[in-house]
């Protein structure tokens, strides 16, 4: 099986108003230890897994390695009150007429996991590839065209004040129909 977006380990779903689910909590973690999945047709099952504890806590060390290798602060970051979110319509940074050519004739599709740096203006400070599917000119386009393109809100700390953050998303190359 593969599972692709966001996942809780409670049951909040979010309403029209309400985006930033509730923090879950060490001790909220310690006491999870199945995981429900419903299949497209409607079959639910049932993981057991133990106590998620453990699993987590070394998941939250590995999310702090790996933001404070991108020169962040973990600390700072985990009590943001608001991250760096866009501004403008993230499907309006690339179109089809953004499609490597040389790709096109090939035939050839993508998906780029990117980060965007913001910074405490919102001005764009760095695109990095973090995974990718199909060939190197997928990444390098989408990072060249979003450097220019994406515009963003600043992240807020946890005093409303405009400070660095990151933006992280996706981009799927299709051949245009």
């Amino acid at each position: 099986m593969v599972y692709y977006g966001p996942a809780r380990l409670d049951d909040w779903t979010p309403s029209k108003d309400d985006t930033v689910g509730p923090v879950i909590t060490p001790e909220m973690e310690t006491a999870v230890t199945t995981v429900r999945l419903t299949t497209p047709n409607g079959r639910t099952i049932r993981l057991l897994l133990g106590s998620m504890g453990l699993p987590m806590q070394a998941m939250r060390r590995c999310t702090n390695d790996l933001v404070h290798s991108w020169g962040y602060d973990p600390a700072t970051i985990a009590t943001l009150s608001k991250p760096a979110e866009p501004a403008t319509t993230p499907g309006t940074w690339l179109n089809s007429y953004d499609y490597p050519s040389d790709m096109l004739v090939k035939g050839a599709i993508g998906l780029v996991q990117f980060r965007l740096d913001v910074g405490e203006k919102g001005a764009i400070a760095g695109c990095h590839i973090l995974d990718r599917a199909g060939d190197e000119k997928f990444a390098t386009t989408t990072c060249a065209l979003l450097a220019k393109r994406a515009k963003m809100h600043p992240a807020l700390d946890k005093a409303g004040v405009p400070t660095k953050g990151f933006f992280i998303s996706k981009v799927r190359w299709d051949l245009p129909h």
